[in-house]
C-alpha cells in the first residue's frame, strides 16, 4: 500500500488563495482560463464540461462523460490531461478489465474516485457492474469459497460513488452506458 499517493494536506494559504478564487466573478471561465494554463489547447467547452464532471466524483450523484471520435482524435489525450487535474489519490486510470475486476476492489476503496477507463470498446464484459456503481453506487458478487470444512457461500461488496471517464471509437454506445453520461464529441478538425 505505500505506492499509493497520499492526500495533500493544503496550506493556510492555499486554502485561502482556493477560497479566493472560488469568490471571482465568472468563475466556469476563469477555471477554463486556468485548464488551458496548464497546458489542455482547445476543446474549450469540452475540458470544461470534463474536469467539471471529474470534480463532481465528491458529490453525493456524481456525474459521467463518454469521450467520442475516431482513432487518433485526442479523446484519450484529453481525458488524460484533464485528469491530471483532479488529485492523485482521488482518480484511477484502468486500462483492461475483466468481468469480475470491480468486485475485488476493497469495500470502500472506489468511493468518490474518478475511473478512468481509455478503451470503452475493450471493457465491454466489465460495463455492467460499472453501470451499476454509476447507477445503485453499490455493487455486490455471491461466489462459493472452498474450505477445510466445505463451502461457505460469500458476498463480496464495494461501494461508490464513483464518477466514470471513458473514451470510445464507436459512433453510437449501448444505450445503458450513453443514458448514464454525458457524451461529447472530440473536434476531428
Amino acid at each position: 500500500e505505500a505506492s499509493k499517493p497520499k492526500k495533500k494536506e493544503l496550506s493556510t494559504d492555499e486554502i485561502k488563495a482556493a477560497t479566493e478564487l472560488l469568490k471571482t466573478p465568472n468563475l466556469l471561465e476563469t477555471i477554463n482560463e486556468l485548464i488551458g494554463k496548464s497546458g489542455v489547447i482547445g476543446e474549450e467547452n469540452n475540458r470544461l464540461l470534463m474536469y467539471v464532471i471529474f470534480t463532481s466524483r465528491l458529490m453525493a450523484n456524481p456525474l459521467h462523460i463518454i469521450s467520442m471520435g475516431a482513432s487518433g482524435t485526442g479523446k484519450s489525450h484529453l481525458q488524460e490531461t484533464v485528469a491530471e487535474l483532479i488529485p492523485e489519490e482521488d482518480r484511477m486510470s484502468i486500462t483492461d478489465l475483466s468481468e469480475s475486476s470491480f468486485y475485488y476492489f476493497k469495500q470502500g476503496e472506489l468511493s468518490h474516485k474518478l475511473i478512468l477507463i481509455e478503451d470503452l470498446d475493450g471493457a465491454e464484459s466489465a460495463l455492467y457492474p460499472l453501470r451499476e456503481l454509476q447507477s445503485k453506487k453499490t455493487i455486490t458478487k455471491t461466489y462459493v469459497e472452498k474450505t477445510r470444512q466445505g463451502q461457505n457461500t460469500v458476498q463480496r461488496t464495494v461501494h461508490g460513488p464513483v464518477c466514470v471517464g471513458g473514451c470510445t471509437t464507436k459512433e453510437k454506445i449501448y444505450e445503458d452506458n450513453s443514458n448514464r453520461s454525458f457524451l461529447i464529441y472530440i473536434d476531428q478538425s
